[in-house]
């Protein structure tokens, strides 16, 4: 199996201003963009530690127990909806 290397990605940022809920129903929103970006380095290790350093928080587990934290909870969700393809 090939070791992935470490790397990094950017996304810019943006918000629905109204019609978030229209989009549902295949009407159309109002998006504004941000002047603002989000950045995300990953990078993989041995063991099967998911470790998180953010503006937001610091987090520490085990990928096998991922335990809920209120500050990370959207990244810790994300990570469990692809823990299945982590080796």
């Amino acid at each position: 199996m090939q070791k992935l290397s470490a790397f990094k990605v950017s996304a810019p940022g943006s918000t629905m201003i109204m019609g978030e809920h229209a989009v549902l129903a295949g009407q159309p929103a109002l998006v504004c963009a941000l002047d603002t970006r989000i950045d995300i380095r990953v990078v993989p290790r041995d063991d099967r530690v998911v470790q998180i350093e953010s503006e937001l928080g610091k987090y520490q587990a085990s990928l096998d127990h991922l335990p809920h934290d209120a500050a990370l909870s959207f990244v810790v969700a994300a990570i469990q909806a692809y823990q299945t393809r982590v080796k």
